[in-house]
């Protein structure tokens, strides 16, 4: 069996680069051969990560975006009629399903390859003329493709129900894969020394609630913030602060902000870590907290950040939509160990996180056992051979 994969998310320039890999390493265990198409920001590179895999990056130049993304669907066209009409599998996302469209004809010539359409994402966050253009580029795309598709992948259960009901694509087509988390960073990386960390950071004497990934304005982290500052005037046992790991366009906004209101004693800014030291920090915190808005593009998302947090053991905090109610249901520890806030409202962040710190003993325990299970089922090689095996039965 033989797989294609073309997507256009700059994966592996995100702290996802690892999944990613870790996905497509699964990929060609359960194939003879898999070669991989996406873009990066980086020098043009053609991996040969083992025997039977190929990653090829495509690079997009910052300064000529248009034109490189253009180059990239040139180069997915080209490798979709090399190596299409001899895959028995083509993956591909909303983008890339442009010229699976435009060959599908051609492609059916010789061989029926079975179609996956991964919907990574949902447009996110673009507001305006913009926003409504892109999603009706999203929709259009699903609408095109939805009768030569065999299969389409989305991040949640409630993703997939939202795509079905709005393109009528029926659930037999449907399936769950959310994004990947690295087994070897979430079982084998050390989280050893914690407490040193905490001790470096000035917090081991503090109840710490981290959140780490995209600092922007749209997650509710001013909302957090502000929650955290009514916990402290409200609960005087222990001290409570905020750590914000990451980076983003608004981060120089909200630092701003903090420091113009005086609330840098409840709030620590510390700089982006790689994937594989991301463990360490969620360890060192006492919980983790995402107060994803309730938004559009928010509602029936995965979010990386609340399944990482989970696969160390820690509680979150997290506000209640669809997505997020989705993984607490997955198992009964998950329901414990996750924290549902009625909104991204800072009254009701502060309520949820007193809730919290008066339940810890309890909620951490389950966080504990709910650990192993996250770990499996998130993983890259379980999603993969739920998706091959499912895939195996239609060829």
């Amino acid at each position: 069996m033989k797989c294609l994969v073309i997507w256009s998310e700059k994966l592996l320039d995100t702290l996802h680069g690892a999944s990613l890999l870790s996905l497509l390493k699964v990929f060609s265990k359960l194939s003879n051969y898999t070669y991989a198409i996406i873009p990066s920001s980086r020098s043009k590179t053609r991996q040969y990560l083992n025997q039977k895999l190929i990653l090829n990056c495509i690079e997009i130049k910052r300064d000529l975006p248009v034109i490189s993304w253009l180059y990239f669907l040139f180069k997915s066209t080209k490798y979709l009629l090399i190596l299409g009409r001899g895959a028995d599998i083509v993956f591909f996302d909303d983008v890339t399903a442009i010229p699976a469209v435009l060959l599908y004809p051609y492609l059916l010539l010789n061989s029926k390859p079975l179609f996956v359409l991964n919907v990574i994402s949902v447009p996110v966050g673009k507001k305006g003329i913009r926003g409504i253009l892109t999603e009706l580029r999203f929709l259009s795309t699903l609408v095109l493709i939805k009768r030569i598709v065999h299969l389409v992948t989305a991040i949640s259960l409630p993703e997939c129900i939202n795509i079905s009901r709005k393109v009528g694509i029926p659930a037999r087509k449907l399936f769950v894969m959310p994004s990947p988390i690295s087994e070897k960073v979430f079982l084998e990386n050390s989280i050893k020394n914690s407490y040193d960390l905490r001790k470096k950071l000035g917090i081991e004497d503090k109840f710490v609630v981290l959140y780490h990934g995209s600092i922007t304005l749209d997650r509710g982290l001013l909302e957090a913030i502000k929650a955290v500052k009514l916990v402290n005037e409200r609960y005087h046992a222990k001290k409570v602060v905020l750590v914000l790991l990451g980076e983003g366009p608004d981060k120089s906004k909200i630092m701003e902000y903090v420091y113009g209101s005086s609330l840098d004693q409840y709030v620590i800014f510390l700089p982006p870590v790689s994937y594989e030291k991301v463990p360490k920090y969620i360890y060192a915190a006492d919980a983790c907290i995402v107060p994803l808005p309730d938004k559009p593009w928010w509602k029936n998302q995965c979010p990386t950040k609340l399944v990482e947090s989970l696969a160390v053991g820690r509680p979150v905090i997290v506000t209640d939509l669809p997505g997020h109610r989705w993984i607490a249901g997955l198992s009964t520890d998950c329901k414990k160990a996750i924290v549902l806030a009625k909104s991204a409202e800072p009254e009701q962040l502060a309520s949820t996180i007193i809730y919290l710190i008066r339940n810890f003993s309890y909620i951490l325990n389950h966080a504990r056992r709910a650990r192993y299970f996250i770990i499996n089922y998130f993983s890259a090689s379980s999603i993969t051979k739920r998706i091959m095996s499912y895939v195996k039965k239609r060829i």
